[in-house]
């Protein structure tokens, strides 16, 4: 296994531990979704975005770009207020009965040369929904694995989103440290 393999590997496993870990400590009482994506197409792109939307209709939205060494780069971040539609057909997409029912399922460290990576928190009344998938694209000698069905919706809204984020030209946040596209060490 070459090192740039064995890196990755640990990153990956590292990225699903620690999300988890860090909604799990983060006490935002108005927290309504913390959802974080990202995207392998290696050798040529690898990216994190990060969402955390409130119930006031707040957002704060983080991009990086994963070095060839697994760091992240280039990272931006910057918050503001969700259009009212975007927020309204987020309430019933967690409603949904096989999201809520939806439980993490076991995956083994793997390297992802073509795939995704994600990580959600969803707020239900005082506890939390936290869930960690992994997708694999088919390539190479990669095998095929999608994400359970039940992420669909979610993961179309916040493709929606995003792009009608990007779409307000809200400037980046300045002295920010990054709290989930970050370099963790």
């Amino acid at each position: 296994m070459s090192p740039m393999v064995a890196l990755r590997r640990v990153w990956l496993i590292f990225t699903l531990a620690f999300s988890s870990w860090i909604y799990a400590q983060t006490d935002d009482s108005n927290l309504t979704l913390h959802l974080r994506l990202d995207k392998f197409e290696l050798p040529d792109n690898a990216t994190c975005t990060f969402l955390s939307v409130y119930s006031d209709h707040t957002f704060y939205r983080e991009r990086g770009i994963f070095s060839r060494t697994g760091n992240i780069t280039d990272i931006t971040a910057i918050e503001g207020t969700l259009p009212v539609e975007a927020f309204s057909s987020l309430i019933p997409i967690l409603e949904a009965e096989d999201l809520k029912n939806l439980r993490d399922t076991p995956f083994e460290p793997t390297a992802i040369r073509h795939g995704e990576v994600i990580s959600v928190t969803i707020r239900r009344g005082e506890k939390r929904q936290i869930l960690g998938f992994i997708a694999l694209d088919r390539w190479g000698m990669q095998r095929p694995q999608p994400l359970p069905t039940a992420l669909d919706p979610l993961l179309k809204w916040f493709e929606s989103t995003t792009k009608a984020i990007n779409k307000m030209k809200l400037r980046p946040l300045k002295g920010v440290k990054p709290r989930n596209c970050g370099q963790v060490k």
